[in-house]
């Protein structure tokens, strides 16, 4: 069920979302990916890509706070696993925030995924 709910790729602007694709650019330059990141380092980018998306300083994004409760509405979810499908080069579902609701979470979900796939392929 991953693939079937894969995205389309363009930028689409919704009003209270900054989700250029500069913006989006900057911050997979600044973060890519290792052969196997570590949950800290998934935590780290989720924080720095919503600090950026919802414009507020990465100290102000508590990683143990509901997704929603960070401000990120059903598009802005949509931009957030698009940017992590093409950073960890994971099959992901748009499901994954209401499955996986807190940044600290996804990361532990995600570096348990990339861990998984690195030893089937290795």
């Amino acid at each position: 069920m991953e693939g079937a709910s894969r995205i389309a790729r363009e930028p689409i602007c919704f009003p209270g979302v900054a989700s250029t694709h500069a913006s989006r650019q900057s911050i997979n330059a600044s973060s890519s990916v290792t052969s196997n990141p570590t949950e800290s380092e998934i935590r780290d980018w989720c924080v720095a890509y919503l600090a950026k998306s919802l414009k507020l300083a990465p100290e102000r994004i508590d990683p143990q706070a509901k997704f929603a409760r960070l401000g990120m509405d059903s598009a802005a979810s949509v931009f957030l696993v698009a940017e992590l499908e093409d950073w960890l080069g994971l099959d992901l579902s748009v499901e994954l925030l209401f499955e996986h609701q807190t940044p600290a979470a996804l990361a532990r979900y995600l570096a348990a995924r990339c861990a998984a796939q690195n030893t089937a392929i290795g």
